[in-house]
């Protein structure tokens, strides 16, 4: 082999042996821009979680402000306020012109699962004093629902079996 051929043979070997080392650098190089631009990103993220931290507090405090405009509320899981919500129903049956026959408490789970606090009642009366009562519940302070209502057949004072529940205040939050 004479020199010249000796000379391309090399010049050969070595581009070909630099081509395949600078192949995997150029790419590590460009998988490194990709990751320091990811980061960078990354980094502009957590730079705006004060920021959005702020904005969710604020609307927070608007959600807690508007609860508190509301014309009704939660009433409080105490024995006080289960009694103080008794004793609004029963002048409600007694201003509708019901006749009560019976009043039971049920611990139990209203709508969706929210917690409340039910009362299964019996009363006697007709459609207007029904109608009168059901008004007067609608306006009483708590969020109240009526679970069950049951009117058995009778000429004008009927049996009515009701069962509301009085959704309670989740402290579990």
């Amino acid at each position: 082999m004479s020199l010249s051929s000796n000379i391309v043979v090399t010049a050969v070997v070595l581009l070909v042996v630099s081509g395949g080392l600078l192949y995997p650098v150029h790419s590590s190089i460009t998988e490194l821009e990709s990751s320091i631009e990811q980061l960078e990103v990354g980094g502009n993220i957590e730079s705006n979680v004060p920021q959005q931290l702020a904005a969710i507090q604020e609307e927070l405090e608007e959600l807690r402000a508007r609860q508190d405009d509301r014309d009704y509320a939660l009433c409080p899981d105490t024995p006080e306020a289960r009694n103080e919500f008794e004793t609004a129903l029963q002048k409600e049956i007694r201003s509708a012109g019901l006749g009560r026959i019976s009043m039971d408490r049920q611990a139990g789970f209203g709508i969706d699962g929210a917690p409340s606090f039910n009362i299964a009642l019996v009363v006697e009366g007709d459609a207007f004093q029904l109608h009168s009562f059901l008004r007067g519940l609608e306006s009483l302070e708590w969020v109240t629902r009526v679970l069950k209502l049951e009117i058995q057949p009778g000429d004008v004072e009927r049996r009515i079996k009701m069962q509301i529940a009085v959704l309670l205040e989740n402290h579990q939050s």
